[in-house]
């Protein structure tokens, strides 16, 4: 169990810096 929780948790955290680096970019963009 703990092995899944620990890619679930990685899965979540690499999607969240996904995330905020595709909303940086479009912003910087838009900016622009």
């Amino acid at each position: 169990m703990e092995y899944i929780s620990l890619f679930v948790k990685s899965i979540f955290v690499d999607n969240m810096i996904f995330a905020y680096f595709l909303g940086m970019c479009s912003y910087l963009a838009v900016s622009k």
